[in-house]
């Protein structure tokens, strides 16, 4: 997941330069976002805040960066037994993956800075 300032650049980049396809997007209570890929298995979903209070939280964790890779999202045999795992909260995660069950997570202060969201296989 890569937060974004403007969404619109984003696609310009994502979609216009390097070719990627739009295959999902929505809005959420406090985000746009859009799914693209390039015809593999990986993807990205970009995210942009809203305006008003609910957006305030990625904005702020966003400050003047014009983007910042919020986490990756992985899908692994055994999420339970990676290092510094715990039981994912999609809200303590801070945006919404899509998937509400089954979900890990591993800190970036216990992952040189990245966190990493895990869903069992």
């Amino acid at each position: 997941v890569h937060a974004v300032a403007d969404l619109a650049m984003a696609s310009a980049l994502f979609v216009g330069l390097l070719g990627g396809t739009v295959v999902d997007r929505g809005t959420r209570s406090d985000h746009r976002w859009m799914e693209l890929d390039w015809g593999g298995p990986l993807g990205v979903r970009l995210v942009s805040p809203v305006d008003g209070p609910p957006g305030e939280t990625l904005a702020r964790w966003l400050g003047d960066r014009s983007g910042r890779v919020h986490h990756l999202e992985l899908v692994v045999e055994e999420p339970e037994t990676v290092p510094g795992v715990r039981p994912g909260d999609p809200a303590v995660i801070g945006l919404d993956t899509g998937r509400e069950d089954g979900t890990w997570v591993v800190e970036p202060g216990v992952n040189a800075g990245l966190r990493l969201v895990l869903h069992a296989r």
